[in-house]
């Protein structure tokens, strides 16, 4: 099955790109750090010489959440405005660095640290005007589903008048309406992938394009990146479930949960690049290709001497 052999494709490619892997974990590092001294600041000044935070680290304590985001206390104010601008900086980081993850595993080269960022700086004002496309797209598919949603929940309502059935209708349209969500967003990293393989310019035609592949190949699409979601829900589990069994000391749970988290982001790091590896060979193996007349010459007919 072609999903499985991509799939396992995408995998080797992850495991065969060790310094790549390290190069955006290292690039997520130093993004978070700064982010990371901010919140400690502001955690610290919030929790003074109290015993709350030892509390926090043996579990989720309510008292201890209502008097950090009581309205005495700026830790929420400060950390909201954190929060929202780490969200855009990631969004641009990860815009700048996937067309030199996409270049490098589009032409199978090899890793090198000034090729890969000259192939981010080359790739980053289109990726951007896609990423633009990509936020109208997904603004539209908003609008679009909360005039639905508010239809059908008047319907709902007139016909039942329960918050419970009101709350399901709710429920369902929310999961319904994650279904176009991920097909555009799927669009646009085909689109990014068209603008890497064709040099595309027009951010336009590679949507478009994006689109059009999709559409295409619905069901080896969603079911690579079903299996790559697959694999991520694996990553978190694992990282649940270890973060659950660590019962140490507090000063030892520290250290063990911040190693734990490293590793974390190094593994999503590499399930980062599996899904560019396997959308890049997905699409390598399915694009439209020239079709070749063999046995046709349309040269003009030579002249008898």
């Amino acid at each position: 099955m072609i999903v499985l052999r991509i799939f396992r494709s995408a995998c080797r490619h992850t495991l065969a790109a060790p310094a790549l892997v390290m190069t955006l974990y290292g690039v997520n590092l130093l993004l978070a750090l700064p982010a990371f001294s901010v919140a400690r600041s502001a955690l610290k000044a919030a929790l003074g010489n109290s015993l709350a935070g030892e509390s926090l680290l043996a579990g989720f304590d309510y008292s201890v959440w209502l008097d950090l985001t009581g309205p005495r206390n700026t830790l929420i104010g400060t950390l909201l405005p954190l929060a929202a601008s780490m969200a855009v900086l990631s969004v641009v980081m990860h815009t700048f660095l996937a067309g030199g993850v996409l270049d490098l595993l589009a032409r199978e080269k090899r890793f090198s640290t000034p090729s890969f960022f000259r192939a981010c700086g080359t790739y980053l004002g289109r990726f951007f005007r896609i990423w633009i496309l990509t936020a109208a797209v997904l603004l539209l598919a908003a609008v679009l589903f909360g005039t639905f949603l508010s239809t059908i929940i008047d319907i709902v309502n007139a016909q039942s008048g329960s918050e419970q059935t009101t709350g399901i209708a709710l429920v369902v349209s929310l999961i319904l309406f994650s279904f176009p969500v991920l097909l555009i967003f799927m669009a646009s990293d085909y689109a990014r992938i068209y603008t890497v393989v064709g040099n595309g310019r027009s951010s336009w035609k590679a949507l478009g394009r994006g689109f059009q592949f999709l559409f295409r190949n619905p069901g080896a699409t969603l079911g690579l990146h079903l299996l790559l979601l697959l694999l991520l829900c694996v990553a978190v589990a694992l990282y649940l479930f270890v973060e659950g069994v660590i019962d140490v000391d507090p000063g030892a749970a520290i250290l063990l949960l911040v190693l734990l988290q490293q590793l974390f982001m190094v593994a999503r790091a590499g399930i980062r690049v599996a899904f560019s590896a396997g959308e890049v060979a997905l699409y390598d193996e399915r694009k439209p290709r020239p079709v070749v007349f063999y046995g046709w010459d349309d040269s003009p007919p030579r002249r008898e001497p």
